[in-house]
């Protein structure tokens, strides 16, 4: 797989704030938090406080929501804005973004249990080869392999995963948790790899 280097965006479904002096802020997490079990800590807390900062006079209510329920409230709500997203074609045409991104991301990694069977067969693999997404899912058993569901990895990526072959392969988590359950999920041993972010 390419590293690439992903911009997040913050978006808002239309400027109106100003107007009904309220906006919803959609984040996984009460605050914006990143990982549940880590208090004040991600791009997406730092954006909501200095969103809450700079806006005073606006009320800005926090509406927990995980990737597909946040942007279908950005469809819905005029008032809706949410932060660190991927800007797609598609999400560009439905959606205002901000001109700079708010945060840059490493590529996508391949993260596995050391005590699980697979990652020895990859580590065997792997030596001078680079792993495929459906050499790596040919590997896994049933509902073992994790990602997050609403969440766009790639056009080549999301296709993979799409592909009726590899289904019942994939554990797709919806909570609101998002990337930090499904890496509690890896850590519980309840799946045996999974593709993430450093």
């Amino acid at each position: 797989m390419r590293r690439i280097l992903l911009p997040m965006f913050l978006f808002f479904s239309a400027v109106v704030y100003a107007e009904t002096e309220q906006m919803l802020w959609v984040s996984p997490d009460e605050g914006g938090r990143t990982h549940k079990n880590i208090p004040s800590m991600g791009i997406k807390e730092a954006t909501f406080a200095m969103l809450r900062e700079s806006l005073p006079e606006i009320d800005i209510r926090v509406i927990p929501a995980n990737n597909i329920r946040a942007l279908q409230m950005l469809e819905d709500n005029p008032a809706a804005c949410a932060g660190n997203k991927i800007l797609s074609k598609d999400r560009a045409e439905r959606f205002y973004a901000s001109e700079l991104p708010q945060t840059v991301f490493p590529g996508l990694r391949l993260y596995t249990r050391k005590d699980a069977s697979v990652t020895a067969e990859l580590q065997a693999m792997q030596q001078g080869n680079v792993l495929s997404l459906p050499l790596v899912l040919d590997k896994m058993s049933e509902r073992q392999f994790g990602v997050v569901g609403g969440r766009r990895y790639s056009d080549e990526i999301d296709s993979i995963l799409l592909e009726p072959s590899w289904r019942q392969k994939v554990w797709i988590r919806t909570a609101s948790d998002m990337g930090a359950g499904m890496m509690d999920m890896l850590l519980s041993g309840r799946i045996s790899a999974l593709l993430e972010h450093p």
